[in-house]
């Protein structure tokens, strides 16, 4: 399995157990940075997606230019 895969599913995991702790805490402030944090992890989830994404577009778009 691909390293960026893995890295944005890791990070996707991270922000849902920060959802999952959020929902159990009493104090509504700290419930709203935990929910901080998850949105943080899904924005590096994002960012890592997008750079295997633009990645692999490349490594395509070189193996197209190698093969002709």
């Amino acid at each position: 399995m691909d390293g960026a895969v893995t890295g944005r599913e890791r990070y996707q995991r991270k922000a849902l157990d920060c959802v999952r702790e959020a929902d159990r805490l009493r104090d509504a402030g700290e419930r709203k940075k935990l929910m901080e944090v998850a949105g943080l992890y899904l924005c590096l989830a994002r960012h890592v997606g997008n750079r295997h994404d633009h990645d692999s577009a490349h490594r395509d778009a070189d193996s197209e230019h190698h093969d002709a």
